[in-house]
């Protein structure tokens, strides 16, 4: 039982280094089911970012509520201004000038997307590669 928790989060963490490894600056993969949510930890696996289980499921629960528009989105400690929202993905923008760049967020059946990607790289260019990424997700998982 222990191994096959194991070999779940070792291909969860292998999916955020394949989300991670153009475009984007830090991902995570979060459970969007609500009894997953109530036993298992609210984040499958998080890279290059410090996204904590409260933001996490705080997160979560604005998405499935259709609540999550109405105020900024925090991930490790940044927030984030959605600028854009449609069926299946929402999009933002860092509210810090320092930081720059955004986020994407993408839900498909299983699971929500979170990706944030950091200028040079720009909206155009993350949002699809995100939705691509969550179709493949959905594909194989």
């Amino acid at each position: 039982m222990h191994s096959a928790k194991a070999a779940a989060t070792s291909a969860w963490d292998r999916h955020v280094a394949a989300l991670t490894s153009k475009v984007v600056t830090g991902g995570a993969i979060l459970p969007i089911e609500a009894e997953m949510l109530q036993r298992k930890s609210a984040i499958y696996a998080q890279k290059g970012v410090s996204m904590r289980a409260q933001e996490a499921t705080a997160l979560v629960e604005a998405i499935m509520d259709g609540k999550v528009h109405r105020d900024y989105v925090i991930v490790g400690g940044l927030q984030y201004l959605l600028t854009t929202v449609s069926e299946s993905g929402f999009y933002g923008t860092a509210t810090s000038v320092s930081t720059g760049g955004g986020i994407v967020l993408v839900k498909n059946r299983k699971v929500l997307v979170l990706a944030v990607y950091a200028e040079p790289a720009t909206a155009a260019e993350a949002i699809p590669y995100v939705h691509q990424f969550a179709d493949n997700l959905e594909a194989t998982a």
